[in-house]
């Protein structure tokens, strides 16, 4: 099932969709998120059509390996993108292979433990990994985490970025407006988000939005996320 929005063939387009998925749970969420996208009302009273400049594609789903991320980016060809996954590991891949060298996370967490559950590369290092390769960063609404993660941050966090990747755990929003993985209190407000969003758009390499984990309310939950895609794509074509 193709997002509803990507109504452009690869070479017409000029910003791709891609889902990626861990394992069986997480596959069934990449259905959710296809099936339900297409309800979100795009206009806005003010603004007209929110993806007037944005010409979409839907490269397709993927089991998340540095493989199968590679072989998107590959296809893709330098063009603008969003990817959706259920875990955040896929931004590490994506950075890696792109050789990204900034990069904006909102999360709630720091990740940046060396190690987790006895591996080096997780949802919770993963940033910690992308730190080793050179990668300048900093991470938005991050209120979750240890004292060694917090003194690595404090010490290697980057201020004034210029051009960077972003990525969304969604688990940086308050817990009750998305499912996630690793619900946190006391989050962003979605409002508080959004202008976010509409703050670092424009100077943007391309987005992921990561770590959901649908239980309910499928059709809140998606809404949720596609609104925030169609604010960021406005932002950025605009």
């Amino acid at each position: 099932m193709k997002f509803k929005e990507a109504i452009f063939d690869l070479e017409s387009s000029n910003v791709c969709f891609a889902t990626f998925y861990t394992n069986k749970k997480g596959k069934k969420d990449i259905r959710i998120l296809r099936k339900y996208s297409g309800y979100l009302e795009v206009f806005d009273k003010d603004r007209g059509y929110l993806l007037e400049n944005a010409k979409i594609c839907d490269v397709g789903n993927y089991k998340l390996n540095e493989k199968n991320v590679k072989k998107v980016l590959e296809k893709i060809n330098n063009k603008h993108f969003i990817f959706f996954c259920n875990s955040h590991l896929l931004t590490y891949y994506v950075c890696k292979i792109l050789n990204i060298k900034e990069i904006i996370v909102f999360d709630a967490h720091l990740d940046l433990k060396n190690k987790y559950k006895n591996k080096l590369l997780n949802e919770a290092t993963w940033l910690r990994r992308l730190i080793e390769l050179d990668v300048k960063y900093n991470v938005i609404g991050a209120r979750s985490f240890d004292e060694e993660e917090y003194k690595i941050y404090i010490k290697t966090r980057a201020k004034n970025l210029k051009k960077y990747y972003i990525s969304i755990d969604l688990d940086v929003l308050e817990p009750i407006y998305v499912d996630v993985n690793y619900p946190e209190p006391n989050g962003l407000s979605f409002s508080e988000l959004i202008s976010l969003i509409k703050k670092y758009a424009k100077k943007s390499l391309s987005l992921d939005i990561v770590e959901f984990n649908f239980s309910s309310n499928y059709l809140k939950n998606v809404n949720y996320i596609f609104k925030i895609v169609y604010e960021y794509l406005y932002w950025k074509f605009k």
